[in-house]
């Protein structure tokens, strides 16, 4: 059973229509605190607009949104970084923003791969990849302390 403090973003018949054609229409959801949400459906569904209308990213929708915090991150599907480049763990954690040498460690021994730090990214695994894109996005909104 939820409370209204336990609640970080509520969603209430939201929808988006772009050039007369509804991307999504009649979302009710709430996202809870502590709780794993995911969103399942074919190609174009409307998964990733129905997250980015729970974020703010869409202004103008119809329905509405009610956010309980700004502490909530956004992890892309897809991340275009060109693998080739000669990137390591360490400095991709620091392309957004600038992380002190503790706040990295932290970060990477949090999730177990502080082993990874000076590796270059193009040499790890998708998954890694992924870990450390995250990451990056759990400190730059202050989820990991």
């Amino acid at each position: 059973m939820s409370t209204d403090q336990n609640i970080l973003v509520k969603l209430n018949d939201a929808g988006l229509q772009l050039n007369n054609k509804w991307l999504v229409k009649g979302v009710s959801l709430q996202v809870e605190k502590g709780k794993i949400v995911t969103l399942i459906g074919p190609n174009g569904s409307g998964k990733s607009t129905t997250a980015k209308i729970a974020l703010g990213i869409y202004k103008k929708i119809d329905g509405s949104v009610e956010k309980y915090t700004n502490k909530v991150g956004y992890v892309p599907q897809k991340i275009s970084i060109d693998w080739t480049l000669p990137l390591r763990v360490n400095d991709f954690m620091m392309l957004t923003e600038s992380l002190n040498k503790k706040t990295i460690d932290e970060a990477l021994s949090l999730t177990g791969v502080i082993h990874l730090k000076d590796k270059n990214l193009g040499d790890l695994s998708v998954v890694a990849n992924f870990k450390e894109c995250y990451l990056l996005e759990l400190y730059q909104k202050n989820l990991i302390y």
